[in-house]
């Protein structure tokens, strides 16, 4: 059984030609874009939010590897929904 609890934040895999992987996670705070690219010597991870004007970068981090890339995509999306404060 299923208990009749709302949901107030989630996230969706979005479909982006340029990513390794793109998310759009919507929460009370805002809506925001998270994407994961492929660049030379490593990768980025870039944090975008829209407060209702349109998307503007919020966070941007590179690494040396996919691994450590896809580690803190998980950490921020997990931030988001439970509401954490993004670090």
């Amino acid at each position: 059984m299923l208990l009749n609890v709302p949901i107030r934040a989630s996230w969706t895999e979005i479909p982006n030609p340029g990513a390794v992987a793109a998310y759009d996670a919507s929460t009370a705070n805002g809506d925001y874009q998270l994407c994961l690219r492929q660049r030379r010597g490593g990768y980025e991870v870039e944090l975008k939010r829209d407060l209702g004007r349109g998307f503007r970068r919020l966070q941007h981090s590179s690494h040396a590897s996919e691994g450590r890339a896809q580690q803190r995509m998980r950490t921020l999306l997990t931030h988001l929904v439970e509401g954490k404060a993004l670090s």
